[in-house]
């Protein structure tokens, strides 16, 4: 957490700190709202995607090769361990493996090298779609049951 606060709040109070900057971006976030995502996996441009890029940069998996998705704990809640039951072989081995991976360096108190870290515009949500159908499902079948 310290590593975060050093980190990212002397970026942020440099961003908010000069007023004519902001006064000139302005119009840029007014754009970025009014954008229409046309892929939810992918970054809005301008302002927005620089405060999303500091942020899963300090994020510490993306040094383990690890994913968004592969953080999901499939123990506690149905709904992932349910998504994981449907997704694809190939897929649920390249969690597996990424998962198996970064235990093995967390024990060795080691990290990828720099060039094998994940990246933003790599990193996909794969498991998220699975895991809203499940949801969506579950809220279904709730509601079904509470009906009769």
């Amino acid at each position: 957490m310290n590593k975060v606060r050093q980190i990212f709040f002397p970026i942020l109070e440099k961003v908010f700190s000069l007023e004519p900057r902001i006064c000139h971006i302005q119009p840029r976030f007014e754009q970025a709202a009014t954008m229409k995502f046309r892929d939810e996996n992918k970054c809005l441009e301008g302002p927005p995607s620089t405060l999303k890029k500091i942020a899963y940069n300090i994020s510490g998996f993306r040094e383990y090769g690890l994913m968004r998705d592969d953080l999901l704990p499939d123990d506690i809640s149905y709904d992932v361990a349910e998504a994981l039951k449907r997704l694809p072989a190939d897929l649920y081995d390249e969690r597996s493996f990424r998962i198996v991976r970064a235990a093995q360096l967390s024990m060795n108190n080691e990290v990828l090298p720099k060039y094998l870290w994940t990246q933003l515009e790599d990193d996909v949500l794969y498991l998220k779609p699975l895991v809203e159908e499940v949801r969506r499902e579950r809220e279904e079948h709730e509601h079904w049951d509470n009906f009769c």
